[in-house]
């Protein structure tokens, strides 16, 4: 799953359902998603997360999110999102 994190940042389709979803903008959108996978698959707070990819800057070229969110802005996200459901990424094939 974790070898899925890269193909967010560039997969045309995965940017169109974004897209088509609201999320916008796209490669921010994507980004915060990327994060929100990461403590999910890991069990991990979003804060550790952050944490970590601001700490250890070899973390950011296996999970490319560009500039780092804020946690604030990551919980906006989220809850801007919520009418927006995870089947944006079982519509991708």
């Amino acid at each position: 799953m974790l070898s899925l994190l890269p193909l967010l940042r560039s997969a045309r389709r995965v940017k169109q359902e974004l897209a088509k979803q609201g999320l916008k903008p796209v490669d921010k959108a994507g980004a915060m998603l990327r994060i929100v996978l990461i403590a999910m698959f890991f069990s991990v707070e979003l804060s550790y997360v952050l944490a970590e990819l601001e700490r250890k800057k070899e973390l950011l070229a296996f999970a490319p999110v560009g500039v780092l969110p804020s946690l604030p802005q990551l919980y906006r996200f989220l809850s801007d999102s919520t009418r927006v459901s995870l089947s944006v990424l079982s519509q991708v094939s």
